[in-house]
């Protein structure tokens, strides 16, 4: 991480919650705010979601991938 270029995060590669200047300082990657782009930053807002109808319960809401432990869900 070299510091804040033009506005942005300043990440370069990969944008990771270790190595980003926004996510240090509790802040989301947007569009304006990551210099790496969507696809290489791990510090943006995801809706990867999946809604499934359980046997017992009704609807439910399940990751479409594994959440490891401490991993961030959401954050409001």
């Amino acid at each position: 991480m070299e510091g804040v270029r033009e506005g942005k995060c300043g990440c370069e590669g990969r944008c990771t919650l270790g190595t980003c200047l926004n996510a240090s300082e509790v802040q989301v990657c947007e569009p304006h705010t990551c210099s790496v782009g969507a696809k290489r930053c791990e510090n943006r807002f995801r809706q990867r979601r999946l809604y499934l109808k359980t046997t017992k319960l009704g609807l439910g809401v399940f990751a479409a991938r594994l959440i490891p432990a401490g991993g961030v869900v959401c954050q409001y």
